[in-house]
């Protein structure tokens, strides 16, 4: 397993949120990195907060998952599970 000691909170939050949104709409890694003409692992090391994404990858993604760029980066409250709270 993977030290994310280091893992920056910006990206640790967008990789939360499009994973999050991932499996909201039923989609799996394979499909929606097909779908934006990435592979899984990249798509996988995003969700992981291992990779910096790029402002065009943002993009990309935000389009993919059909939210806008600031949902992708906004901090939604969870409850002491980690569940989302309120609407998705």
């Amino acid at each position: 397993m993977a030290d994310n000691s280091n893992v920056s909170p910006h990206r640790a939050l967008l990789g939360r949120n499009v994973k999050a949104l991932r499996t909201m709409r039923g989609l799996g890694q394979e499909s929606l990195a097909m779908q934006l003409g990435m592979s899984r692992a990249y798509l996988s090391s995003i969700e992981r907060g291992e990779k910096a994404a790029t402002i065009d990858t943002i993009a990309r993604l935000a389009e993919g998952l059909d939210v806008t760029i600031a949902r992708l980066l906004e901090e939604v409250p969870t409850d002491e599970k980690g569940k989302r709270k309120g609407k998705n």
